[in-house]
């Protein structure tokens, strides 16, 4: 089975999501792995000048709050790095194309129902 050294959690800020955070936290915490955690503020056809400043800023400070979290609550042998990003795009394929930058392992998502 191959190394577990980069996983990425794509979030919405739903609950779900945000489940998948702990989740891949903990992994993250388990494998001594890098986690990237990543928003993308969907553009849909209107492209990269659709999106607002303050959301941009909005997202940004959510995740700068979940990395401090993050960082502040996992053990010093844990938690390798954590890295937040926030894109603009089409959800699948911005998601898809920052996991293949980043190389990651495993994509850690929250679903319903």
């Amino acid at each position: 089975m191959p190394a577990l050294n980069t996983l990425l959690c794509p979030i919405d800020f739903s609950e779900c999501a945000l489940n998948a955070l702990e989740y891949a936290t903990r992994l993250a915490n388990y494998y001594q792995a890098e986690l990237h955690i990543l928003h993308v503020l969907e553009t849909g056809d209107q492209g990269p000048e659709a999106i607002t400043e303050q959301q941009q800023a909005f997202a940004e400070g959510k995740l700068a709050r979940f990395k401090e979290t993050i960082l502040a609550e996992s053990g010093i042998e844990g938690l390798k790095g954590c890295t937040i990003q926030v894109s603009s795009g089409k959800i699948s394929a911005t998601i898809m194309d920052y996991a293949d930058r980043i190389e990651a392992s495993m994509l850690v998502l929250g679903a319903e129902g």
